[in-house]
């Protein structure tokens, strides 16, 4: 069951972050939703609660406050932390049980 949330939100992650820009801290090299391992690996360390709000602010970068650019299309968006947050609680309940 677990498996199948992680799929699930990997999909939804590269969907919706996937081009978003890397940076130092949040989305990094060994941190990001580029591609499906890398959204699997994100969403594990997401799960362990593994400085897992860097990882969602990352993901909701703007042009104030990074190089990012809405013409290119490498910006988060603020709706991200709905995202991580229904995540973080979906995969504790899973996990706890």
């Amino acid at each position: 069951v677990m498996f199948v949330v992680f799929f699930i939100f990997a999909i939804f992650g590269m969907q919706f972050f996937g081009k978003i820009m890397l940076m130092e801290r949040g989305l990094e090299d060994h941190a990001n939703f580029s591609d499906f391992p890398n959204a699997m690996l994100t969403l594990f360390r997401v799960s362990t609660g593994d400085m897992w709000e860097l990882v969602m602010y990352g993901t909701m970068i703007h042009e104030g406050n990074s190089d990012c650019s809405m013409e290119r299309g490498d910006c988060g968006t603020p709706w991200a932390a709905f995202y991580f947050i229904i995540f973080v609680l979906v995969g504790g309940l899973l996990l706890i049980n």
